[in-house]
């Protein structure tokens, strides 16, 4: 597999990421290449130039199944390959962080330079540089590192860690920074990886300060003069081991006294977040039990209504029927004064004019008898 075609696809595929014929045919040519070559400087380029392509999928199996030698052999290539050292976009730090992942994951080879790669994570981050970007330092940590981990990682002990007490110390605050940029204690899915980084972040702040506090004081300590005053050194030997174990001593307490503090710290952080929740939902719940009032009172209000409408309609009923019988009262009269004399012409004459006025009551007081 030729080289300089493999690094053409991969120029056609970053001008093009809507192609995924193209992003394909490349992943295909790049893995038949690491098959050929393996890792090489080249192999690296590529590998740290097509990140966002495969996140180094392909780079990191190769990476596995080499032995130990040829581990060392290869980091060095990484490390000296110049898209490495430019570390455009961040890729750089792409690369090492999902080598990172692998190593937290359980894969022997990157674990083996787990030092060298936390180390390469802080440095590639630019952490604590003023041309940092942040936000996307913090989001690249999140896709790379926390959301590839699985539910049961062990994670390594720092003591058994190859790197220095400084790039701990860097290293855990980028972490600590990134679970706090981007929301991740919030994340039910990412919970529990969350929470065992959480505490191998505060183990490790823990671990590095207590090292460097060693280091400083072994350094402010004064030398011995045990060939200039060889009697006076075995006589003191036991006081200043004494004393150094004190030391110790006194180190490890205060580093326990730090780690109770920030877990107070902690602790009162989530105290006053659930007190904040609380007094948002007894406001959400006042603000409902206002709008139950409201609506109960315009329930109320249309029921009273409503009564109004239905009793007047009674009453407006009653009172057209009471006036109706008023409005007939004279009829009826004259009808019960002849209902008992036998039928004649001249009373059914009568009896029909009284029944037009009957009608025309009726029709006046809105009874029609007739249609429209």
């Amino acid at each position: 597999m030729d080289t300089k075609k493999v690094e053409e696809k991969l120029r056609e595929c970053l001008n093009n990421l809507s192609n995924d014929v193209v992003i394909q045919e490349y992943i295909g040519q790049f893995v038949m290449l690491l098959d050929e070559k393996k890792i090489t400087m080249e192999t690296a380029c590529l590998a740290i130039d097509g990140i966002d392509l495969d996140h180094g999928v392909n780079f990191l199996d190769v990476f596995e199944s080499l032995d130990k030698k040829q581990v060392q052999e290869a980091w060095k290539k990484i490390r000296d390959c110049a898209s490495y050292k430019k570390n455009q976009n961040y890729d750089s730090l792409k690369l090492m962080t999902s080598f990172a992942a692998s190593a937290l994951a359980g894969d022997i080879n990157t674990q083996f330079i787990l030092g060298n790669i936390l180390t390469a994570i802080v440095d590639s981050s630019k952490f604590g540089k003023k041309d940092v970007d942040e936000s996307n330092v913090y989001k690249i940590l999140r896709e790379y590192l926390f959301e590839p981990l699985q539910d049961g990682l062990v994670l390594p002990e720092w003591d058994s860690v190859k790197i220095s007490p400084e790039k701990i110390l860097a290293l855990c605050n980028l972490l600590e920074q990134t679970m706090e940029h981007e929301n991740l204690r919030d994340s039910e899915d990412m919970r529990v990886i969350v929470h065992q980084m959480n505490l191998w972040v505060q183990q490790g702040k823990t671990y590095a300060e207590e090292v460097m506090e060693l280091q400083q004081r072994e350094k402010n300590k004064p030398p011995r003069k045990a060939l200039e005053l060889a009697k006076l050194a075995e006589h003191f030997k036991a006081v200043e081991d004494e004393l150094e174990k004190v030391i110790h001593e006194n180190v490890q307490l205060t580093m326990e006294q730090k780690k109770l503090m920030t877990a107070i710290s902690t602790v009162e952080t989530e105290k006053q977040e659930l007190e904040e929740k609380v007094r948002t939902l007894e406001k959400k719940v006042s603000d409902l039990n206002s709008d139950i009032q409201k609506a109960n009172q315009a329930v109320h209000e249309r029921k009273v209504l409503n009564d109004a409408q239905v009793q007047y309609r009674k009453d407006s009923k009653a009172a057209l029927l009471n006036d109706i019988a008023r409005s007939l009262r004279a009829e009826y009269g004259d009808f019960a004064e002849t209902k008992d004399i036998p039928m004649n012409e001249t009373l059914g004459e009568i009896y029909r004019e009284k029944l037009k006025q009957i009608f025309k009551i009726l029709d006046q007081k809105g009874i029609k008898m007739e249609g429209e």
